[in-house]
């Protein structure tokens, strides 16, 4: 009689998936950063080890805004730099298929803006920023005043803004 002693299996793997992604191993799905080992069965029954290290890339960024200073101007600028993920970056404003390295936009007029980032992977995050167009400033005097040379008034315009104190 011969006696036939298959050994365990042991493999390892490594996956790099961005967030929101999930690897399968052994029917089950991973989506954190972690070791996992999974005990499966092979062709012939035998115990099938598999060690799978999962790292998550989150691409996250941080964002800085000058608004708009002053009415119907054209002078907002946003600036997207990355605070994790896997170098190199990519910027885009608006429009994906205009990825670039450049992550600060300048001359912007008020509006809706979305501004992505991606990393080497391919991982990405988007942002949405509105511009909000300043308020146009008014002043203006309710009726008309005559007055004579020497003549001394008090004028009270009405504004559509808070007065303050301009150093």
């Amino acid at each position: 009689t011969e006696l036939l002693v298959n050994p365990t299996h042991f493999e390892q793997q490594q996956y790099l998936i961005c967030k929101g992604k999930s690897v399968l191993v052994g029917g089950k799905n991973y989506k954190q950063t972690g070791v996992y080992i999974d005990s499966l069965s092979n062709q012939f029954g035998c115990d099938s080890i598999i060690r799978t290290q999962l790292f998550v890339d989150t691409v996250r960024s941080r964002l800085q805004i000058d608004s708009i200073l002053c009415f119907d101007k054209k002078d907002g600028i946003i600036e997207l730099n990355a605070t994790s993920g896997i170098a190199p970056f990519l910027v885009a404003l608006n429009d994906t298929s205009k990825y670039s390295n450049l992550n600060r936009f300048e001359n912007l007029k008020p509006g809706s803006y979305i501004l992505y980032i991606k990393d080497s992977l391919g991982c990405e995050e988007s942002i949405q920023v509105i511009l909000l167009q300043a308020q146009e400033l008014m002043a203006d005097l309710p009726i008309e005043i005559k007055i004579t040379l020497g003549e001394k008034i008090s004028l009270q315009p009405i504004l559509n803004f808070i007065p303050t104190t301009i150093q």
